[in-house]
């Protein structure tokens, strides 16, 4: 009996140490994707027909623009358009901005007629979702999965101790 407890006891240990290697996969698996991704200072080249005007009719894609689900689920957030130097331009006055789309079209204010014959470019930060980006209640119940997954292995290895306790009538 002392030997069945004794390879029960290692057998259950090592179960818990792969366990516990799984819940950090999974957490870190799931964290992936739950969290949005940032896109920091992606250059935009302007579209200007006169080197000194800003084009106010051009419109302005940034590469991660929503596409599908994304569009109604998951517009694009934390926004900010800045010059080469990084002066950042204001939403509404500077430009117009459509986080649905991943659109947007410049105004032509001072800020912006810098732009023009200095890079003639912008630079955008935005935060988006990636193509796995799992949002809303489904996001929700994934994080909760590694911590269920731990709970489940603590109580296993607190049946097997209890086991093991109860057969050496020590409890």
């Amino acid at each position: 009996m002392e030997n069945k407890l004794f390879g029960l006891s290692i057998a259950v240990a090592i179960a818990i140490m792969i366990g516990v290697i799984f819940v950090s996969i999974i957490a870190d698996e799931t964290s992936q994707r739950t969290l949005k991704l940032t896109s920091y200072g992606e250059g935009i080249a302007l579209v200007n027909p006169n080197a000194t005007l800003v084009n106010e009719t051009a419109v302005y894609t940034v590469t991660n623009a929503p596409t599908g689900w994304e569009i109604q689920d998951c517009p694009l957030t934390s926004v900010a358009i800045t010059n080469k130097t990084g002066s950042a331009l204001t939403p509404t006055t500077d430009y117009i901005f459509d986080a649905s789309a991943g659109t947007f079209t410049l105004v032509g204010t001072d800020k912006t007629k810098a732009l023009v014959p200095v890079d003639n470019k912008t630079y955008v930060t935005y935060t988006y979702c990636g193509k796995d980006y799992v949002s809303g209640w489904a996001g929700t119940v994934t994080n909760m999965v590694p911590g269920f997954f731990a709970l489940a292995l603590l109580l296993v290895a607190a049946m097997v101790l209890y086991f093991v306790l109860r057969e050496k009538d020590i409890l």
